[in-house]
């Protein structure tokens, strides 16, 4: 049987997959509030998407990532944040690991918003230093609108953190943790002071989008910019497949392509 982890493969097994040129899964997530009702461990659904699609694709996936950039969410006991600089340092060291034993097709499933932008000055420092073209999926962004009608059906306008993708994914996941009867009624705080609160660091000046550095406790003290009633199995495997499907395609043209910029 093939195995897709590298973490269960001999050094040996190891250099014989690093031979033929393959697509290495780097997943990561983060650890962080999702409403009073789903599990803080976002980044378990990040890893069983990437072991899905490494599957079906013959890539190999290496151990998640658990932590990211949540410093909007550590009001909430459990969130575990790193700053930015952490993060770049962390995936740095793993991707200058892997350039030595010649890989060069590298594709980063990033399960939390706040990780893109340190994975994209790493990309691009990958592609300044290096001459390889890295790939970033970031997972949760990229649903279409038409899966999350699928999903939600005429509750979609109901669709935010704390009561979207996230937590209805893994409500199909790992049923047995979610804890729908800690949900609250409650009504979002929206003005703070004379600014209103248009999101998590968003305010509005004349029309305008503007920033103020507001965290999730400033709007939801039960961490849900969404409606977390509307979490459901069913929905949450539409978008679990999905998802698996467009990291399949991505990895695919991959490893059909040369990611040396010169090339």
């Amino acid at each position: 049987m093939k195995k897709n982890k590298l973490y269960m493969m001999t050094w040996k097994e190891a250099k014989e997959a690093f031979d033929n040129d393959p697509v290495i899964l780097i997943p990561m997530g983060s650890m962080e509030v999702h409403g009073p009702h789903s599990v803080v461990g976002d980044y378990i659904a990040t890893e069983k998407i990437g072991e899905a699609a490494a599957e079906k694709t013959g890539a190999y996936i290496l151990p998640i990532t658990p932590f990211g950039c949540s410093e909007y969410f550590r009001d909430f006991p459990g969130t575990i944040s790193i700053s930015p600089n952490t993060l770049y340092s962390w995936l740095s060291d793993i991707t200058d690991c892997l350039f030595e034993h010649g890989i060069t097709k590298l594709l980063f499933l990033n399960g939390h918003a706040g990780n893109a932008y340190p994975v994209e000055c790493l990309c691009r420092s990958i592609r300044r230093n290096r001459g390889i073209i890295t790939g970033r999926l970031d997972i949760w962004q990229m649903i279409p609108a038409d899966v999350k009608q699928k999903a939600y059906g005429d509750k979609v306008g109901m669709v935010g953190h704390g009561g979207g993708p996230v937590d209805t994914v893994m409500k199909y996941l790992l049923p047995d943790q979610i804890r729908m009867d800690l949900i609250e009624n409650e009504e979002l705080c929206k003005q703070w002071k004379e600014f209103p609160i248009k999101g998590l660091g968003k305010t509005e000046i004349l029309g305008m989008g503007s920033f103020l550095p507001f965290n999730m406790i400033d709007i939801s003290k039960q961490g849900s910019l969404g409606d977390p009633n509307i979490s459901n199995a069913e929905g949450g495997k539409i978008i679990f497949d999905s998802l698996v499907d467009c990291c399949v395609e991505f990895i695919r043209l991959m490893q059909k392509s040369d990611m040396h910029l010169s090339n």
